[in-house]
């Protein structure tokens, strides 16, 4: 085919494979019950060859033998194996032993799974859907109807042979189904996923497929890196070499790079991140409106003034909903074409801009990568067959997150049928990079004899944890409902439902908690690597990380290696460039780091360096003092000159600054410093949703000082004995430059020791991450913390319509049951009565949906539910009586066609806030009128009579009827204002917020309004500071304490000494 993917990224060696996906039950959708049975006993494979004869397209290999030496023992051997094939036919109403207990059988091609279930699985429908059940009762009585049926091992290598008996019965059913039959495996949480596609895999090998034409993939690198190390472990490093096992993005780019001719680029294509995506978006709306008609048509179509049209600021804030709008139609195949034919004009002329400025570029995004790739498999024949020649089977991990791009793009990989998909519809929680669940419905259609096994067993959990998952999860409308879930694990104890007045207050609790189970003294004794926090939104986390700092409390945030962060990185290369003998590295990363171009300018900036320096045959560093000299250049602008003098500069005051300074702690605090903080957010492209980051990075410049400093500490306790009490080494001669040059030998000792055991680097430390982030790993203890409407979910009903669609509300269900499910023994799940606002926030309305039995609610203010009506609960259970939001009758809704109008509809997470906390509702009136309703509503919310939002509304109207009739009324302009609103949603919100509060005891009460006082009034203080130049005693005492920066206001300053002052 012309290339091979490899299956890491970073992997040296040329492999190729196939792709691999796992899931859960047993149901056959091939044409009949016995015949893939008979299948599977019939698998006859040649002693000669090892090829199975049941499949043309594996024949036997007879050209490896020459003719002279024609061995005729092979005709019978041939003849041997139809007489065999011929007597099976007879036998085909004996059951095989290859079809394992619990296989369900489907008598005819229906594709909903669990049509007709046969009697093997009589005594699973007993059991109550969704209720853990001890597996073991339920396996024994499976076992019992097939005892004597042998698996399909004996002919496998003992070590592949043992791997498969070790599996349970469904996960070995799966394994070994027959090759030629696509197979669906759902997988749930903690059902030995991983192994399963580890026991396929061995079984393509073992029926005759290599392993160079086995093709695996993955989301991530590190589950390819995972599955390839599990398969070498059974089947030997050199087969699991051989492997294909990819990221798609991976095996995309390979592919689109081994043919961009074909693609209309060359074959050193950029690739578009979400930044320079994002400038794209911002010149193709430029160019939308120079188009013709710009000021009538267009202004219209995107409902704004031509006053502002044109400004810098109205494309940086049209671009972020745009980005997400051409996202959402790459992911989904969309054209231009196919915009405008919906009516959508404005979308099909970004959408077409955007690619025309892609393509001038020679670039590709992350999308295009897959939509290319199928191109290419349906333009052009040759590029076609070369892949059903290089990939006769496929496995794919993670199904349920694959976009319509990439599951066109297996169906056309997979022509042959050799295809076996892994997911879980239930864990489906990245429909903002594209997925689309809707995958498993189209695989059923498109492949109609799949046979589905669901791996059922949960080894992860307790019951307990299991059936409160199972009950959230079952009020989702769009999945397959036929899901049992066994387990042999104990009930457990129940879960810890937490109220928090504040996130301090939340903080506060959980660390106690944690120090509390950590404990030598505590039953439970489990160590900090055992215990996770998991937040929605990064922000979430950054408290938790100034907490566990202060009480010493080890902790890592999940996500990049920390030394091999990239801000972490350039302040080591800066360290390093003030080392003699120091090569050109470091300086090419510092020049990178300082620079304050765009990365494209940034590259050719130091790609011009580069090639003076080997042109000239010098360094880097004294090629670019060179250039950047120059007054004038024919290459550079004289900004750019600017730029780089600068740098230059900023690495002679470095040089400088450790040939003085004696204190390294001082040094590397100044270094961390003259990093930019623009820089600090370029790390990675990092997908936003609703100004909340879901995958996990430390942008905060102070934690990573805060991390260094602590390697100072150790470096200095541990490599020196003489220490002075500021900890500071004195060095004779040339500052601390011999301390330093030791600290980054003991960096880049400790860096490889990370690299090397990233499970030892994180070993004893309490894990923080994003729910998106935790997928796929498991603690003894989780903390799920905030758990509120605006949180979880994020996206939700806005003024009585969806806020995008129905579905997102199922994927927030959904996101909210990945984090339960994370967990092993104990969970607890928090929530928070005040925001950040201090307004008053509402607990998830998914708290509602576990059964009261299976948690323990620990609520301060246990207020009652101010819904009117009562829902219903299914399976009869009872629900907590904690405060929960108003359900407004709005139903679930299909999926909007059009995204721009979805887009439209997409308002800004602060609005929702503030409907759901009444604030956006006093908006609207002025600051002066704000007292004057906000008293009117509170006075009479303290009337037992008045508990209800519509009797309060009423009763407000009232009044305002009677003051108006009045002859003396001070506020009669602001009464007639409110009459009017009284019928608006904003209002019966306001209402609920001001009943939540009166609810609320008096202490508790005064005691929030002290705070959210002080709160406020420390605000003030440093906005004010914030605007004001910093004073003279504040910049004589930086200079006192070693600082070599220049404050640029009053705050500023006052962090900076307090920076110095710790050290």
């Amino acid at each position: 085919m012309g290339f091979k993917s490899t299956g890491c990224e970073n992997s040296s060696s040329s492999c190729s494979g196939g792709l691999i996906i796992s899931r859960r039950e047993s149901i056959d959708h091939s044409s009949g019950s016995r015949k893939t049975s008979t299948l599977l006993e019939n698998d006859v494979v040649l002693d000669s060859c090892k090829t199975p004869m049941k499949q043309p397209e594996c024949s036997t290999r007879m050209d490896c033998i020459r003719d002279d030496e024609f061995d005729e023992s092979i005709l019978e051997e041939i003849d041997d194996f139809c007489m065999q094939k011929s007597a099976a036919k007879v036998e085909r109403s004996v059951p095989s032993g290859d079809i394992l207990a619990g296989t369900q059988h489907n008598s005819n091609s229906n594709c909903d799974p669990g049509a007709s279930l046969d009697s093997t699985n009589v005594h699973d429908s007993v059991v109550k859907e969704g209720t853990p059940v001890s597996a073991s009762s339920l396996d024994s009585r499976e076992n019992d109807s097939d005892t004597s049926q042998p698996t399909r091992t004996g002919d496998m290598p003992e070590e592949c042979g043992k791997y498969l008996q070790s599996l349970n019965d469904r996960q070995r059913e799966a394994a070994c189904s027959d090759i030629s039959i696509p197979l669906m495996i759902v997988a749930g949480p903690g059902s030995g996923k991983t192994s399963t596609i580890v026991g396929r895999v061995l079984m393509l090998i073992n029926e005759g497929i290599s392993p160079s034409n086995i093709l695996a993939m993955t989301f991530t690198t590190a589950a390819a890196s995972e599955m390839r190390d599990r398969i070498g472990a059974v089947a030997g490093k050199a087969t699991a070499k051989e492997l294909t096992i990819s990221t798609f993005h991976s095996f995309s780019l390979q592919l689109c790079r081994s043919h961009a001719e074909k693609l209309g680029r060359t074959p050193e294509f950029l690739i578009y991140g979400h930044g320079q995506q994002r400038r794209a978006i911002i010149e193709a709306l430029r160019l939308s409106e120079n188009e013709k008609g710009r000021q009538s048509h267009n202004a219209c179509i995107l409902g704004e003034d031509s006053s502002g049209i044109t400004s810098p600021q109205y494309f940086k804030d049209k671009s972020k909903t745009w980005l997400k709008f051409v996202t959402k139609a790459k992911a989904s195949g969309k054209t231009p074409e196919q915009c405008r034919e919906m009516g959508d004009e404005i979308g099909a002329a970004i959408l077409g801009n955007y690619n025309d400025i892609l393509r001038s570029c020679n670039a590709l995004d992350y999308h295009d990568l897959i939509s290319c790739s199928v191109k290419l498999l349906t333009n052009f024949p040759q590029v076609f067959k070369e892949c059903q020649d290089s990939w006769k089977a496929i496995v794919i991990d993670e199904f349920q997150d694959t976009s319509s791009m990439q599951y066109n793009l297996l169906q056309l990989l997979a022509s042959h049928k050799r295809i076996t998909i892994v997911g879980d519809d239930d864990q489906s929680i990245f429909s903002f990079n594209g997925a689309d669940i809707s995958g498993f419905d189209s695989y059923r259609k498109d492949f109609p004899n799949y046979k589905e096994v669901r791996l059922n067993k949960n080894y992860r959990s307790t019951r307990c944890i299991i059936e409160a998952a199972s009950s959230l999860i079952r009020n989702n409308r769009k999945r397959c409902q036929l899901k049992d879930v066994l387990t042999d694990n104990s009930s457990g104890s129940k879960i810890t439902i937490k109220e928090c007045h504040t996130e301090d207050a939340q903080c506060s609790f959980v660390v106690d908690k944690i120090l509390e189970t950590a404990s030598n003294g505590s039953a439970s004794n489990c160590s900090y690597e055992n215990i996770a926090i998991l937040y929605r939104r990064q922000v979430s986390g950054k408290v938790f990380q100034m907490a566990f700092r202060e009480r010493k409390i080890p902790f890592n945030i999940h996500g990049v290696a920390f030394y091999r962060k990239k801000v972490v990185r350039a302040i080591i290369s800066m360290l390093r460039t003030t080392l003699p003998a120091c090569d050109d590295g470091p300086y090419r990363r510092v020049f990178k780091a300082l620079l304050p171009f765009e990365k494209e300018e940034k590259k050719k900036v130091i790609d011009h360096i580069d090639k003076i320096s080997t042109i000239r045959k010098c360094s880097f560093i004294s090629a670019a003092s060179d250039i950047f000299s120059a007054k004038i250049s024919g290459t550079f602008k004289r900004s750019q000159l600017t730029q780089g003098r600068k740098v230059l500069s900023t690495l002679e005051m470095l040089s400088k600054l450790v040939h003085r300074e004696q204190s390294i702690s001082a040094v590397v605090t100044s270094v961390a410093n003259m990093v930019p903080q623009k820089y600090l957010l370029e790390q990675r492209a990092i997908i936003d949703v609703d100004g909340g980051k879901l995958l996990n990075e430390d942008n905060d410049i102070r934690s990573v000082l805060h991390y260094l400093l602590d390697d100072v500490s150790e470096f200095i306790s541990t490599k020196f004995v003489a220490v002075e009490r500021d900890n500071k080494i004195v060095s004779k001669e040339k500052g601390c430059l011999s301390v330093l040059k030791a600290f980054i030998e003991f960096i880049s000792e400790r860096e490889q020791e990370n690299f090397q055991s990233r499970r030892q680097d994180n070993k004893n430390s309490i894990t923080l991450t994003t729910i998106h982030q935790s997928k796929g790993l498991e603690w003894d203890v989780v903390f799920i913390v905030k758990a509120n409407e605006s949180e979880i979910p994020l996206l939700h009903e806005f003024n009585g319509m969806a806020k995008e669609n129905g579905t997102s509300i199922e994927e927030e269900r959904r996101l909210l049951y990945v984090a339960m499910t994370r967990a092993r023994k104990k969970l607890f799940i928090l929530y928070v009565m005040m925001n950040s606002n201090w307004q008053m926030i509402q607990p998830s309305r998914f708290l509602k949906e576990i059964p009261d039995h299976l948690c323990e609610v620990q609520a301060e203010l246990r207020v009652q539910d101010l819904q009117t009506k009562q829902e219903h609960i299914p399976n009869g259970t009872t629900r907590f009586s904690v405060n929960m939001p108003r359900e407004k009758e709005v139903s679930e809704v299909d999926m909007v066609p059009n995204d721009l109008l979805n887009t439209c509809l997409h308002k800004d997470l602060n609005e929702t806030v503030e409907a759901s906390n009444g604030s956006s509702f006093l908006r609207r009136f002025s600051v002066e009128d704000r007292s004057v309703i906000s008293h009117l509503f509170h006075q009479w919310a303290k009337k037992q009579a008045f508990q209800n939002p519509k009797r309060l509304l009423d009763k407000v109207g009232f009044v305002i009827d009677e003051r108006q009739r009045a002859k003396k009324n001070k506020h009669k302009d602001v009464l007639s204002a409110l009459k009017l609103c009284l019928s608006c949603d904003e209002a019966f919100q306001y209402a609920e917020y001001v009943l939540r509060w009166e609810q609320i005891p008096a202490d508790k009460r005064a005691h929030l309004m002290r705070e959210k006082q002080e709160h406020f009034q420390k605000l003030r203080i440093e906005k004010s500071m914030g605007t004001s130049a910093p004073t003279c005693k504040q910049i004589s005492y930086l200079q006192n304490l070693g600082c070599t920066i220049t404050p640029t206001s009053r705050l500023h300053a006052s962090h900076l000494i307090e920076q110095y002052k710790s050290l």
